[in-house]
């Protein structure tokens, strides 16, 4: 019966090195041998040895990941489409920092990287009471390899977009006083010369106190990027469209790259009309439609939309939001002096672990990893697993990999969890004109009957492959009663056709490749009767039958 010192937990926690060597033993030696891992991990918490994050992750066997660059990973803080963000402490002064690490996936992304870079090369230039801090960042060799980091001042606050979700539309002396301090670190950045171009309620951060702090500065030096770092932005975001569709000003669209001061302007009036409003200024389906919006849709009356707002503020965001940079204010100093008439601090009330979780939640819904690894929690190790990482260097994969489920030809019958269509309106199941074979090169085949699946590593995929090179819910495919659309989730672009892209419309004939070795090719299915059809002429043919006898008898 393997005992607690076999256990997965207790190697992972010696391999860390998250406590000395003889703690250690201490602890062990003062610990029933027969308690589970999961209870030990727990006992170690409340007496402030591991944090509850560390503890899972070893228990997960993730031991490697817990140090980066001379940091000590204490909790997971935030989850997004490059990376995840912790609050870590430095493990010889102690500073706490919020340590922002780019995902694994993305290690050979020359553009990921290249605005990941760019984020920590403009936060080191800033120092403003309203704009986060960057003290150092870098590539750092690891066991597990290369891993791109920055070390940033930690500010427990939360986005406006969260406040938004919490408590609806703001107060707008509250409102205009968040934006004032935004608009005070902008013009910082103003001042140095660069634009942020991506100003938006996800990037402004708030705290119990009202204080304000915008972050991500990764789009902020895009025009003074060598041209291989140029190059590479493009390629992923597409050099003529850098920025946030819903809070774009029109000359952005257009080219992202030029623009000036005026830019930031216009999304920052958009982020107050939306947290005013508790809406987008343009809400539209798709990116074209907003982009069209913004460009030539009339500017929305906040008057018409907030009740008691005074009409001097409406026309003043109105005016922030433009078409042309000329008739928006002058700088982001015009902008505080306008909004200070209307601005009065409040405190924030949030419980930050709670939004913490949230956070965790919503990423688990879009396919994100929220684990260093992804790995599943096991008590114990067998043999060959423990023998599989003793020289700590390589993959601990003992078998290969193994494709689920195992039949040859199978129908998906399960609507997906992540699924937007309310039941009321739409059928679980689509008709059989519409559906879909998905043939898969390794021979498996996918009948596509309900209108939403998740295809990846996860247990709550419809279509669920042991692929180390998927993403745990790595893409979607959905039907929304006129087309059938195909979209990346898990952060990974797909090849269609021969092409990289994160959206697709899949027809019959493509060709989807999700990894290197999970490949389909798109078939229309043999239609066949449905069962009441089959039923209706068994009824029929007995009728009919019954009719004749019945004549020649007569």
């Amino acid at each position: 019966m393997p005992t607690l010192e076999d256990s997965l937990f207790v190697e992972s926690l010696r391999r860390s090195e998250l406590l000395p060597a003889e703690r250690m033993t201490e602890v062990l030696g003062r610990v029933d041998p027969r308690v589970t891992p999961e209870a030990f991990a727990r006992a170690l918490v409340e007496r402030n040895y591991l944090t509850p994050f560390q503890a899972d992750e070893l228990l997960r066997g993730n031991y490697r990941r817990l140090k980066i660059a001379g940091f000590t990973i204490l909790e997971a803080l935030g989850w997004g489409g490059m990376g995840m963000v912790f609050r870590a402490a430095h493990s010889q002064t102690g500073q706490v920092v919020a340590l922002k690490v780019l995902s694994d996936r993305f290690r050979q992304d020359p553009g990921m990287r290249a605005r990941f870079r760019l984020e920590a090369r403009a936060g080191k230039k800033f120092i403003h009471p309203n704009l986060i801090e960057t003290y150092e960042s870098g590539t750092t060799e690891e066991v597990f390899g290369q891993a791109e980091y920055m070390a940033q001042e930690l500010f427990e606050g939360i986005t406006l977009q969260e406040v938004v979700a919490l408590a609806g539309r703001l107060p707008y002396g509250a409102a205009c006083d968040m934006i004032s301090q935004a608009a005070q670190g902008i013009h910082e950045i103003h001042k140095l010369g660069m634009v942020h171009r991506d100003i938006k309620p996800d990037n402004v951060l708030v705290d119990h106190d009202g204080q304000v702090k915008v972050v991500d500065f990764g789009l902020t030096l895009a025009d003074q990027l060598a041209a291989d770092d140029e190059f590479s932005l493009a390629m992923i975001f597409g050099q003529e469209c850098l920025g946030t569709f819903d809070y774009m000003p029109p000359e952005q669209a257009v080219d992202s790259l030029h623009v000036d001061a005026r830019a930031d302007i216009y999304s920052l009036g958009c982020t107050l009309f939306a947290i005013l409003a508790a809406q987008r200024p343009y809400n539209y389906p798709n990116a074209k439609a907003v982009l069209e919006a913004h460009k030539k849709a009339p500017v929305p009356e906040l008057v018409k939309i907030v009740p008691g707002i005074p009409q001097e503020l409406s026309n003043f965001v109105a005016r922030m939001m433009a078409k042309s940079p000329n008739d928006r204010p002058a700088s982001m100093l015009e902008v505080v002096a306008a909004l200070s008439t209307f601005a009065k601090r409040k405190p924030i009330p949030f419980l930050y672990p709670e939004i913490v979780r949230k956070r965790r939640e919503r990423a688990k819904e879009r396919g994100i990893q929220t684990t260093l690894t992804g790995g599943s929690i096991s008590a114990h190790r067998s043999s060959a697993a423990r023998q599989s990482t003793a020289v700590g260097v390589g993959p601990t994969i003992v078998d290969p990999p193994r494709r689920k489920p195992n039949s040859s030809i199978f129908t998906l019958n399960k609507t997906s969890p992540t699924s937007h269509v309310a039941a009321s309106s739409k059928q679980s199941s689509i008709d059989p004109e519409q559906r879909l074979l998905l043939v898969f090169d390794h021979g498996e085949k996918v009948l596509v009957t309900r209108h939403d699946i998740l295809f990846g590593r996860a247990k709550d995929c419809q279509a669920q492959f042991d692929d180390p090179e998927l993403a745990l819910h790595h893409a979607k495919l959905s039907y929304d009663g006129q087309k059938w659309v195909m979209t990346a989730v898990g952060g990974v672009p797909m090849v269609w056709n021969g092409e990289s892209r994160r959206t697709i419309l899949p027809k019959i004939g493509d060709r989807v490749e999700l990894s290197p070795t999970t490949r389909f090719t798109i078939q229309r299915p043999h239609l066949s009767w449905p069962a009441w059809a089959w039923g209706l002429l068994a009824i029929v043919t007995v009728m009919t039958v019954g009719a004749i006898v019945w004549y020649f008898l007569m």
